[in-house]
């Protein structure tokens, strides 16, 4: 679990070094970072399930969640209609995490094309 925050913590603190600044101050909209961590999962999820020849279908029937949830994630959106980020209980990345045959830290880490260690 330590793991896990530190890879999002670096994460952030990635992209808020490419972030607009004012005087000493980093201008990190919180929405704006959700939605790209969002996005990388949705990938990083996406190219793993493509990997193993599996369908949206299969993932989410073996993971114990809806088609349609898992396309959402997929899409990095909690919900279709407004769009919003992408933000999937511990649980449920635990679930896809033995469906696609890596462990969530691994998957966390690959999200920022390296490996985990």
């Amino acid at each position: 679990m330590a793991r896990l925050i530190r890879a999002v913590q670096q994460a952030i603190y990635r992209w808020s070094t490419r972030a607009p600044r004012l005087g000493n101050l980093v201008e990190v909209p919180e929405s704006a970072v959700e939605k790209h961590l969002a996005v990388l999962l949705g990938q990083r999820l996406a190219t793993l399930r493509e990997g193993r020849g599996l369908t949206q279908e299969e993932v989410a029937h073996a993971a114990g969640i809806s088609r349609n949830h898992y396309q959402l994630l997929e899409n990095g959106w909690s919900v279709r209609r407004t769009k919003a980020p992408a933000n999937p209980r511990l649980s449920t990345l635990i679930a896809l995490s033995e469906v696609l045959g890596t462990t969530v830290p691994e998957l966390i880490d690959e999200m920022f094309g390296r490996a985990a260690g």
